[in-house]
């Protein structure tokens, strides 16, 4: 019994070391351009460093009522939020085998615009060659996306 109870023990905290949410101020724009303010729920590792690929497929937004939202990529069109000292951007990309996914702005200069892409998995990490070669075969880069891979 001592055995069963202390396993059981283990198991929660090693699932309590894993990931955690914190919560960071900011706000989204909707595909109205509508501005709207709140908290992010944000998933970390027990550091609080933040796990950026989570955040690509969809976020859980708090508006400044309290109310709930979960906004997949392509329902809104970008967000932005201060965590650790700086002011993330994250918008609604294309992606050739997803639809869309939230990606980190890195620079949106001109016609180029660059943004990071961070795999979860290394299916995910399949798909970014898989995205590199469609690039290439477009020829010319006609849709002016090009990611940066992390």
């Amino acid at each position: 019994m001592i055995k069963y109870c202390i396993t059981i023990i283990l198991l929660l905290l090693s699932m309590l070391s894993f990931g955690k949410s914190n919560f960071a101020e900011g706000y989204i724009v909707t595909l109205n351009q509508d501005t709207i303010y709140g908290s992010f729920k944000l998933k970390t590792y027990k550091n609080k460093k933040l796990i950026y690929s989570k955040t690509q497929e969809k976020i859980v937004f708090y508006n400044q009522d309290g109310k709930r939202t979960v906004y997949e990529a392509g329902a809104i069109k970008s967000f932005y939020f201060f965590y650790d000292f700086e002011t993330l951007t994250f918008k609604t990309v294309p992606y050739f085998k997803k639809g869309k996914l939230f990606m980190k702005v890195i620079s949106e200069k001109g016609n180029l615009n660059l943004y990071q892409f961070y795999p979860d998995s290394e299916k995910r990490l399949s798909s970014v060659y898989e995205l590199a070669e469609y690039a290439y075969s477009l020829g010319g880069f006609s849709e002016k996306y090009f990611f940066l891979y992390h």
